[in-house]
């Protein structure tokens, strides 16, 4: 009976000099090492990318991995970490400086990775929006330049652009677009890049002086390609818009025509008997008068009741057809 208590006291003994090994081992301060340098991808620097870590609590080595120390803001970007920021963020997670053995010889640098966009990619993104966007055929179309940042840093991933022309635009000439950069579908950069564009195309232009009132006849005009970018609004593309018409004034040769430079094709000329509608509400009188000039569409041009011989001011409707206010 001697000897089976004896055993079980020397057991009981070992049992608990073995848990207080284990109370040692668990009482073992946690080794941080800070490294001298550092390279990270995102912009959060986490105590395991900046240490070597010695822990027996495996979740609290997980924990203590994933703790924020600071960030790195820009990619390329480089910046010191000092030991008294790392047991600033370790206090904020109830570590008292007896749990834990920082080492730290130097402060750890450390630098943001990136990516590089260059000019020509983002001029390539530019140039197949515009290709892809505007109005004009391919064959029309050219970009004779595209200004932008040279280069811009990015973090890692990949990368791609969403562009956006501005709401009012006629694609000719300098048009600025804005452009995002994406990494990884996240937008990481706004910046603007602005095209030359040009766009040529037959443009109507004097073969020789033109007298004012005088009819244009085919030999008067010649076509020629032209940058519409520099070519006036309401400039002539097609000869047919221009022959038979009159200038307003003596054009002088070499000249791009411009529609307003024309007078419009009388539709009532002098002499002309119109029907005259007079119309108010749900009443409509009509009646005939005489021209007494040429008018054109939409213009008002003096008429001659033919009953009366009263001359009155009407708008040229159509050909046949004059409106006075009633």
């Amino acid at each position: 009976m001697k000897n089976c208590a004896l055993h079980k006291v020397m057991c009981f003994s070992i049992v608990v000099f073995l848990l207080f090994l284990v109370g040692l081992a668990w009482a073992k301060p946690i080794q941080i090492r800070l490294l001298r340098k550092a390279v990270i991808s995102s912009e959060n620097v986490t105590l395991g990318r900046i240490a070597d870590l010695e822990c027996q609590d495996q979740e609290l080595k997980r924990k203590l991995k994933l703790l924020k120390i600071t960030r790195v803001r820009v990619p390329g970007q480089s910046l010191y970490v000092h030991a008294n920021q790392v047991s600033s963020a370790l206090s904020k997670i109830d570590l008292k400086k007896s749990d834990y053995n920082l080492i730290a010889k130097a402060p750890v640098k450390v630098t943001r990775k990136y990516a590089t966009v260059t000019s020509d990619m983002i001029s390539k993104a530019v140039r197949k929006f515009i290709a892809r966007k505007a109005p004009w055929k391919s064959s029309q179309l050219k970009v004779a330049s595209v200004h932008c940042t040279k280069i811009v840093r990015v973090p890692k991933g990949k990368v791609s652009f969403k562009l956006t022309a501005p709401k009012k635009t006629d694609w000719l000439g300098a048009v600025a677009f804005n452009v995002l950069i994406k990494v990884d579908g996240k937008t990481v950069r706004k910046l603007s890049a602005t095209a030359t564009i040009q766009v040529w195309s037959n443009v109507v232009f004097s073969a020789k002086p033109l007298g004012k009132d005088q009819p244009l006849k085919s030999s008067d005009v010649i076509i020629k390609k032209a940058n519409l970018a520099a070519v006036p609004t309401g400039a002539v593309l097609k000869k047919k818009d221009v022959i038979g018409k009159r200038p307003r004034r003596a054009v002088a040769a070499n000249s791009i025509l411009r529609m307003n430079q024309f007078k419009k094709r009388h539709l009532i000329h002098k002499g002309d008997v119109v029907q005259v509608i007079a119309e108010s509400g749900l009443l409509r009188i009509a009646t005939q008068a005489k021209a007494r000039e040429n008018g054109e569409d939409g213009e008002r041009i003096r008429i001659e009741n033919l009953s009366s011989k009263k001359i009155v001011y009407a708008t040229v409707m159509d050909a046949h057809t004059v409106k006075v206010d009633f």
